[in-house]
């Protein structure tokens, strides 16, 4: 399997991408015992028969390169809101067409449901933490080049979904997937010892994960750690293990966040989850391999 994380800004520069491979060891480098091990449990598998491995890092990237990164990833996680509030988008287009009320209330409840999706209040919900707005602040830019970025996806094969039920691509929140695994550090975003802190603690609840030559980077640069979380929680869908968004068109046009389970971190990536049984919650299905599928 292989995903990719995205910070996106709305600038090259302040962007960030961080590809994932988890690999499968071949028989012939596991020890003896363990391979004995293996033969008389095939269903258990630990944590030397894989690894996951950062594979590339880019501190800054264009639409091309996440686009290209993109071309062969099973997931693609993009920390950007992938659509805007359908009230907000009503709301635009009546003030266009000249068909507001004088009557139309715009008292506090009226102005957030102006300024948030449905998505960012199920997530202020969980206790995960207030988005941002992505209609009223700068994350709009931001959302400007994901709206492009999502058509150049699509014109280049990628289905999308922006509820991310189905496709390649999910939205996600890094400091919400932190919060989820107890790992929020406060200031981090700062960069400095906050950073560094935070990049230990997320690399030590996650021992299967082998960052090799990039450490340096991903502990030195917000929007690199950033694009690992992203990436983290992609894998984390990968393997069925984000919370599922709920079935209605409204959600594919306004987007939703995808969470991460609590215990991700704490479960080898190769361990086999337990089987969905029949009347179970709707689980996310894995998003299919780049040749699985045509684009409608």
């Amino acid at each position: 399997m292989r995903v990719v994380g995205v910070d996106l800004a709305s600038q090259d520069a302040r962007s960030a991408l961080v590809e994932l491979e988890l690999v499968e060891l071949a028989r012939a480098e596991l020890e003896p015992v363990e391979l004995a091990r293996a033969e008389l449990e095939p269903t258990e598998l630990e944590p030397r028969d894989g690894t996951v491995r950062v594979t590339r890092v880019l501190n800054g990237c264009s639409d091309a390169q996440i686009l290209a990164a993109s071309a062969t990833a099973q997931v693609i996680g993009i920390d950007s809101p992938l659509g805007w509030p359908e009230a907000f988008v009503d709301f635009v287009r009546r003030q266009q067409d000249g068909d507001l009320s004088a009557e139309e209330p715009m008292d506090r409840n009226a102005k957030a449901r102006l300024a948030f999706r449905r998505t960012d209040e199920a997530v202020l919900a969980t206790g995960a933490g207030r988005p941002l707005s992505v209609s009223t602040g700068f994350l709009a830019y931001v959302a400007m080049r994901a709206a492009s970025l999502q058509a150049q996806l699509v014109a280049a094969g990628v289905p999308v979904d922006r509820s991310g039920r189905t496709g390649r691509v999910i939205e996600v929140y890094p400091a919400a997937s932190l919060r989820r695994w107890g790992l929020r550090q406060q200031g981090y975003r700062q960069g400095g010892s906050a950073l560094g802190a935070a990049a230990d603690r997320l690399l030590a609840a996650a021992p299967w994960l082998d960052v090799g030559p990039h450490r340096t980077v991903i502990e030195g640069s917000v929007d690199c750690f950033d694009a690992l979380v992203a990436a983290l929680t992609a894998l984390a869908h990968g393997n069925g293990r984000t919370d599922p968004a709920p079935d209605g068109e409204i959600y594919r046009r306004e987007g939703w966040i995808l969470l991460p389970s609590a215990d991700f971190l704490a479960t080898h990536p190769l361990r086999p989850t337990h089987p969905q049984r029949p009347g179970d919650p709707q689980r996310p299905t894995h998003p299919q391999r780049p040749t699985d599928h045509q684009v409608s």
